[in-house]
Formats: C-alpha cells, structure tokens, sequence
C-alpha cells in the first residue's frame, strides 16, 4: 500500500472547505469559528480500500472533537 504524505493545506482552499457548510461542522452542526475549524477527509488518504486525495470535493470542515472521535 502506498502511503500519502499529508501536506499543508493552503488558506485559500482552507476557507473554501469552511464555506461548504456556512462555517459550521458537517457532522453535527455546530457552529465554528474558521480558526477552530479541522478538516477531515470523506475517503482518508491512507484507506484500506481505497486512498483519498487532497481536494476540496474530499474534505469537509469538522470540529476538533468529530475529528477525534473513534471510527469503530
């Protein structure tokens, strides 16, 4: 499998990932100031059956405890 290096996500883009849903987290709501925003990859980068990309269409705008909650 290879391995994608995950890599700085520009400002410009990141605002536009915050725009998707009116600066609020995609998975529940709330709402996010843009400097708390995280983001998070609809297909991770290193998926076990298939590997994301680092475009806009795969990322969406979360809030630090959605991204750090367990998958399982």
């Amino acid at each position: 499998m290879m391995v994608n290096k995950r890599k700085a996500i520009p400002k410009s883009i990141r605002m536009t990932i915050y725009q998707k849903c009116d600066g609020h987290c995609a998975y529940c709501g709330c709402s996010l100031e843009y400097k708390d925003m995280q983001i998070d990859h609809v297909i991770p980068l290193n998926g076990w059956s298939e590997q994301g990309t680092d475009t806009v269409d795969n990322m969406l705008p979360v809030s630090y405890t959605h991204l750090t909650l367990p998958t399982t």
